[in-house]
């Protein structure tokens, strides 16, 4: 019989990763291929989902476009550059922008 009790401890066994996703089932998100909004006057990044709103740190700028390379860059000052954006829930309908990968 002690085996079978071996046995039962194994497969109670739940991942801590399972636990972490419960307390946050929102977050992160990829949305595909969203038009961004870039403010250079603040030096962020916006990106609108439905009533979903995602916006960048500042601080993170330097780290969000050394991920684009230089014409995603271009487009994205211009408004015109479409990605796909990785983004933490900070409650409500306000997003992080932790990602930017250019399609």
């Amino acid at each position: 019989s002690s085996h079978s009790i071996t046995h039962n401890t194994k497969s109670c066994n739940t991942p801590a990763s399972a636990t972490v996703s419960l307390q946050q089932p929102l977050s992160p998100q990829t949305w595909p291929a969203i038009l961004l909004t870039y403010n250079p006057g603040q030096g962020t990044v916006a990106a609108n989902q439905g009533n979903n709103r995602a916006f960048s740190d500042a601080k993170d700028q330097a780290k969000l476009l050394a991920n684009l390379d230089v014409p995603a860059q271009k487009r994205l000052r211009k408004g015109k550059l479409k990605a796909n954006v990785t983004v933490e829930h900070q409650g409500g309908n306000n997003w992080k922008i932790v990602k930017i990968d250019a399609v």
